[in-house]
C-alpha cells in the first residue's frame, strides 16, 4: 500500500482523527481516491460524540484587543468536501488566532459530500 491509499484508509482502527489525518483524507479525495467506508464510519462516530458533548448555542469570547485574532464565518457546506477545501485555502486551518465558525448545515445534502 503506497502513501496515498494510506491516506484513503486511515483510522480504520477507530483511533482519534487529527488534523493530519484530515489533509491527507483531503488530499486522497482531491487525487480521485475514494475513502473508505471504515474511514468514513470513523469520522461519523468521532463527529456524532463530538458534537454529543457541545452545546447546542455556543456564546464565543470576545477577540483579543490588540492581537491577530481573525474570526471567519462561513456558510452553509451541505457537505462538499470540495467546498470545505476551497474555505482552508482562503482562510487557513483553524488556530488559536484563526479562528472558524460554520454556520450549520455541514452535512446534509451535495452530490460531493
Amino acid at each position: 500500500m503506497d502513501d496515498d491509499d494510506a491516506a484513503a484508509t486511515t483510522n480504520q482502527e477507530g483511533t482519534m482523527i487529527t488534523g493530519d489525518d484530515v489533509r491527507k483524507l483531503l488530499q486522497a479525495t482531491r487525487r480521485g481516491r475514494r475513502v473508505d467506508l471504515h474511514t468514513i464510519e470513523a469520522i461519523i462516530r468521532a463527529a456524532t460524540q463530538h458534537c454529543r458533548a457541545q452545546p447546542r448555542v455556543v456564546s464565543l469570547p470576545p477577540l483579543q484587543e490588540k492581537s491577530q485574532q481573525q474570526l471567519t464565518v462561513i456558510g452553509d457546506l451541505h457537505g462538499s468536501l470540495s467546498d470545505l477545501e476551497a474555505v482552508l485555502g482562503l482562510t487557513g486551518e483553524p488556530n488559536r488566532d484563526n479562528l472558524l465558525l460554520f454556520n450549520g448545515d455541514l452535512a446534509d445534502r451535495g452530490d460531493h459530500g
